[in-house]
């Protein structure tokens, strides 16, 4: 399979904060919103890793919902 369908997130030996960034500067994005609000996200193909970083993301006090759309041109999806 396609190791970007089957990734998970990492046992990390120090803090997960330094990840997370590499995380939001690689994978992320930001958009502003009409109401004067913004609203961030990460992309990935990993169901087992967006579900695994929002447990790491609830260690900071930081709620997410997670949104999972198919895949384009593929044979494969998360759904």
């Amino acid at each position: 399979p396609n190791k970007s369908l089957v990734l998970e997130y990492p046992k990390l030996p120090v803090d997960d904060r330094v990840f997370l960034r590499g995380l939001m500067e690689g994978d992320g994005w930001v958009a502003s919103r009409g109401d004067n609000s913004v609203a961030t996200g990460i992309s990935s193909g990993s169901k087992a890793f967006i579900y695994q970083l929002q447990e790491v993301l609830l260690k900071y006090g930081i709620t997410c919902n997670a949104r999972f759309h198919a895949f384009r041109n593929s044979e494969t999806s998360p759904m």
